[in-house]
């Protein structure tokens, strides 16, 4: 189900620069009992998207919010599964205009908002952790870029196409070999007994769990800092756990050859977050 500039429809213009380009942000933001969590964030990071993309769009939270509950609203109504959790995926466009790569100076925004059902994740695995592997697609590097949730996806792609059926996420590097973060989530490390995070500042996204994370973590008595993490720093890893916005806090029981401490995840980090924001 989408909305496309305030209307339900199927129907979406072949020219906007979004499909041509990429030339876009979106947010992907998990519903529970009708309520966007980790909304401010998301916010923030749209915002800044816009801002950093020269993209005219006014990000407005009554506006939003108001259109994201029609589209729940009518999802409800046809009853679709799983109803109480789902995601709700919202793109701004610069919309169509513009010959070539150039952006037309009348171009306007297009705001798009779907509706999808909660990804399954079996609930055994915040426990018992997961394993993963360095993939050989590695992360662009773009300072202008690094940190936004723009549409130019393909690093994630190419890198997601490396996982098996059985694998649920890969971790992704600079070519230099320093870890920046998975296909779709953000690292958090323990090393040398300090939880660390990479340093998003040339390459990857500023995921918005991470983002709350970095904010409180001293609240909780459990600082986290972010610091380069290339091979030097992996070789004293304690404890890997993977993050977003979608699927909370999921420890890692092993990194490529090296098993690591679940319990120090689950006790010192997952139950912080978990305890806050409704995952599961």
């Amino acid at each position: 189900m989408y909305m496309v500039n305030g209307v339900l429809t199927d129907v979406f213009p072949v020219s906007d620069r979004g499909l041509q380009y990429g030339d876009g942000v979106f947010e992907t933001v998990l519903m529970h009992e009708g309520k966007p969590v980790l909304w401010r964030e998301h916010l923030e990071r749209l915002e800044r998207g816009c801002r950093t993309l020269r993209i005219p769009y006014a990000v407005n939270d009554a506006g939003l919010s108001a259109s994201i509950k029609e589209v729940y609203d009518r999802y409800h109504r046809v009853g679709a599964p799983s109803v109480a959790r789902c995601v709700i995926k919202i793109m701004i466009t610069r919309g169509g205009g513009g010959r070539g790569y150039r952006p037309s100076q009348n171009s306007h925004p297009s705001e798009i908002i779907s509706i999808h059902p909660l990804p399954e994740i079996p609930l055994e695995i915040y426990q018992s952790g997961i394993a993963v592997r360095s993939l050989k697609a590695s992360v662009s590097q773009n300072p202008t870029l690094a940190g936004l949730k723009h549409l130019n996806r393909l690093d994630q792609v190419m890198a997601s196409m490396e996982l098996g059926e059985d694998e649920f996420e890969g971790m992704m590097h600079l070519p230099n070999g320093d870890l920046i973060e998975g296909t779709k989530s953000n690292v958090l490390a323990k090393i040398n007994d300090r939880w660390v995070t990479p340093e998003i500042s040339g390459a990857g996204v500023k995921g918005v769990l991470r983002q709350y994370l970095l904010a409180r973590s001293i609240n909780w008595g459990l600082p986290v800092e972010e610091t380069r993490l290339g091979q030097a720093e992996l070789a004293d890893l304690q404890a890997m756990a993977i993050m977003n916005s979608v699927f909370g806090i999921i420890p890692v029981n092993r990194f490529n050859e090296t098993e690591l401490d679940v319990h120090s995840v689950l006790q010192e980090v997952q139950a912080s977050v978990h305890k806050e924001i409704p995952f599961f």
